[in-house]
């Protein structure tokens, strides 16, 4: 995967999928978990990952739980919007590219694209 200065890539395991597409009107969007650890002594780090549009819809056709996947994205902080008495923000990734493992793609019947397992993007 090529990354330039102002993306973040993150590989690990996907967690939680919840996809919305609502209303025909809406722009469908996919958010998902992802869990990474970089050592096995170490704690799991986890990441909020969205996707909006087309992408989202073919993303949620071929991902499923325990995958292993590689992201490439951009971070985004957006302001909670509940009553919390002090400003808190939310962190997550904005995703640009998805790459997954040709062994999951295998297991999940998707025949991973040319391009070396990058899911088809338009």
């Amino acid at each position: 995967m090529q990354v330039d200065n102002n993306n973040i890539q993150v590989s690990g395991l996907v967690a939680s999928l919840q996809f919305y597409n609502t209303d025909a009107k809406k722009t469908p969007l996919l958010r998902f978990r992802l869990g990474c650890q970089r050592r096995e002594s170490e704690p799991k780090e986890w990441y909020t990952i969205k996707m909006w549009g087309p992408d989202a819809v073919i993303a949620n056709d071929h991902l499923t739980k325990g995958d292993k996947i590689e992201i490439v994205g951009q971070l985004c902080s957006e302001p909670r919007t509940d009553e919390y008495p002090e400003k808190v923000f939310i962190r997550s990734i904005k995703c640009v590219q998805l790459q997954t493992s040709a062994t999951t793609n295998s297991q999940n019947g998707f025949v991973p694209a040319n391009n070396g397992g990058d899911i088809p993007f338009e």
